[in-house]
């Protein structure tokens, strides 16, 4: 914020004037520019649209003729297998054929001796005739499948690998039929051998022939579901084919719709042909005449009217010249007059930027000698702060000695008054004054010790000293009593005086130890 509080400077009205316009046509431009885009990239969109949709109709065309081609190829294929398939069934439905009129023939034979002998038997040849009406109505239904089959490969195309399995299937439950048909008839033809010696074997192979019957049935019955299920899936492959060919008569449309586009094309270019053949041919015509026709007259007249042409015609080319004579001139101002003004607004611009600049240069001084000064201010802050400091541990250092020295004298003092009342109840007679056992010299030195002791050393060594001083001081009195025989008598209110100044010296001993133990931290942390 300090910034840029610099960097505001009082603008004439001239430059807020040129300032504004030249804003309004920044934004003029911007404005026309914001437009121009606009409607090129909607241009653009368009044209990526119609391309994009004709490469995909491009791309769909393309698809649509390969997947004929392979339609196509498919149906050739299937064509193929499907004569190969028919002769192959063909040749075996031939020799399923003789096979049955052989095992006919012998059957008729052989029933034809049994009814001689057992007249109450079956009638052999109607179950031969029932016989090959079945396998006439097998072999209908199948080629009737064989042609369902083959219509329905024609009209499924689209997809043959589906057909090829199915095909496949189909061929495969065609020779397991024939399979279970040469089965049955082999056994028809085992017991239907002649056994002239075995009649009683007869019942048998009527029951044989009965199961053998109701199996034709079963499969008969089989064949009808599955004819029912292949006419289901014909359906179904009718419906898709349908929907294909719906598809492919919707791009046919589409086709036809291009291709007479394009041939309305053509013919409109055709029509611009012969129109341009119609013109050349009628000004050749035109040349011609104007040949042929050589009558002066004629030519006098085409030349007057041609001349009339060409002084209107010069005229208004005059007329012209000059209006664009005059719009050059008009122009030509104009571009001197907007170039005379951008070159007053650079040479305006170019001022402001260099008055910028030394503003700028003189606002990057003046910063650095603000903050050098702030520095200078930090250093002696940080300076009077530490000698306000130490000034002040000077004093409470100065404080305290004052109040120990203060409560050392209160302390001599009380301990002079309390001395002088102790040897005035003591009996001051017995006492030397001056000699050897001078006791109130000795008091005193130890008691000197014992503050000094007191306010250097820990309280243990004051509270010895103490002892003693009070130890000598008894052994004093009990060596003179001792000496004179006589045993110390004191009064009860001696005593209680004796033993109140003894408590209050070691509590005073115990202060004076604490205080010079404070004193000695204080100093061990400085």
């Amino acid at each position: 914020m300090k910034k840029k509080s610099f960097y505001v400077f009082r603008a004439s009205p001239c430059e807020a004037e040129l300032q504004e316009l030249v804003h309004q046509i920044g934004i003029m431009v911007n404005r026309k520019q914001v437009e121009w885009e606009r409607k090129m990239r909607a241009l653009e969109a368009k044209m990526d649209i119609q391309d994009q949709e004709l490469a995909s109709a491009q791309s769909k065309l393309d698809q649509k003729g390969q997947e004929v081609g392979l339609l196509q190829q498919e149906l050739e294929n299937l064509q193929k297998t499907k004569n190969e398939m028919a002769q192959s069934y063909e040749t075996q439905l031939q020799a399923l054929k003789s096979q049955v009129r052989k095992m006919s023939v012998s059957l008729f034979c052989d029933c034809s001796i049994k009814n001689l002998h057992m007249p109450n038997c079956i009638d052999f040849s109607k179950l031969i005739h029932s016989y090959e009406k079945l396998q006439s109505h097998q072999l209908k239904p199948k080629n009737l499948q064989s042609r369902e089959n083959c219509e329905e490969n024609l009209e499924t195309s689209s997809n043959p690998r589906n057909l090829y399995v199915k095909l496949e299937k189909q061929t495969q439950n065609y020779q397991h039929q024939i399979c279970n048909k040469k089965q049955s008839q082999e056994e028809l033809i085992t017991y239907t051998q002649p056994k002239s010696e075995n009649y009683e074997n007869d019942d048998s192979i009527i029951e044989k022939l009965k199961a053998i019957v109701n199996e034709i049935a079963r499969n008969k019955n089989k064949l009808v579901e599955e004819n029912m299920k292949l006419h289901e899936d014909l359906k179904m492959y009718q419906n898709q084919c349908q929907n294909m060919e719906a598809d492919i008569s919707e791009m046919r449309n589409e086709l036809q719709s291009r291709d007479g586009l394009w041939r309305r094309i053509q013919l409109e270019c055709q029509k611009l042909y012969t129109e341009l053949l119609k013109i050349k041919e009628y000004k050749d015509m035109r040349e011609i005449q104007i040949k042929h026709q050589s009558s002066p007259v004629y030519l006098t007249e085409q030349l007057e009217t041609k001349n009339g042409e060409l002084l209107i015609f010069a005229e208004s080319r005059e007329h012209q010249e000059e209006e664009l004579n005059k719009i050059r001139n008009h122009v030509y101002r104009e571009e001197r007059s907007h170039c005379s003004e951008q070159e007053r607004m650079k040479t305006e611009i170019s001022d402001l930027t260099e008055e910028l600049h030394q503003k700028e240069i003189t606002i990057a001084t003046i910063m650095e000698k603000a903050s050098l000064l702030e520095r200078q201010l930090k250093m002696e802050l940080e300076t009077k702060h530490k000698l306000l400091t130490k000034q002040q541990l000077l004093e409470f250092h100065y404080q305290a000695i004052k109040s120990e020295n203060t409560h050392l004298k209160e302390m001599v003092e009380n301990q002079e008054c309390e001395s002088c009342m102790i040897f005035f109840l003591l009996d001051p007679s017995k006492i030397k004054i001056h000699g050897k056992w001078n006791v109130n010299s000795l008091l005193c030195s130890l008691l000197v010790d014992a503050t000094e002791t007191a306010v250097l050393l820990c309280m243990t060594k004051a509270i010895s000293l103490v002892q003693k001083v009070i130890a000598l001081y008894l052994l004093i009195h009990f060596t003179e009593a001792m000496k004179r025989k006589q045993i110390i008598k004191l009064h009860y209110h001696q005593w209680g005086v004796l033993w109140a100044f003894l408590g209050h010296f070691l509590q005073w001993a115990e202060q004076a130890a604490f205080r010079a133990l404070l004193t000695m931290q204080k100093k061990s942390n400085y």
